[in-house]
């Protein structure tokens, strides 16, 4: 008797934390997709990138699959396009603009690393806001 009636609250706490851990994992794809759009202003770029770290440690060790999955996703996403940036900047140090055009080099990489971490963060924003 006394097993059935400890195992409800168990339950229900359980339905109120991944509740609360899907606003975490929303939380965390608009950290992602703010930090990208302000990509230029390094240094809210590097805070976010410290606090995003904490956060998806966080979350990906969360026993609801679903909060793992989008915010392992969201981290290959985002991780990966500053990667990107870091590197690409690193070996383009001396090409200012792309031939033939204006445009300067980390111009194309903000933009590409924007329209990688934008759209699908606001789509796994928008499923995860269904399942609220």
């Amino acid at each position: 008797m006394t097993l059935m009636i400890t195992e409800v609250p168990i339950v229900f706490l359980e339905n109120d934390l991944d509740h609360s851990y899907r606003k975490y994992t929303i939380g965390f794809n608009l950290g992602c997709m703010i930090a990208v759009l302000v990509l230029p202003v390094i240094p809210i770029l590097m805070l976010w990138l410290v606090a995003s770290c904490v956060l998806y440690a966080f979350l990906i060790g969360y026993p609801n699959q679903e909060i793992s999955h989008y915010t392992r996703i969201a981290g290959y996403r985002f991780y990966g396009a500053i990667g990107v940036v870091a590197i690409m900047a690193s070996f383009t140090q001396h090409i200012y603009f792309i031939p033939a055009t204006k445009v300067p080099v980390w111009m194309l990489l903000w933009v590409l690393s924007v329209l990688a971490v934008v759209p699908l963060s606001i789509r796994d924003i928008l499923s995860l806001k269904k399942s609220l």
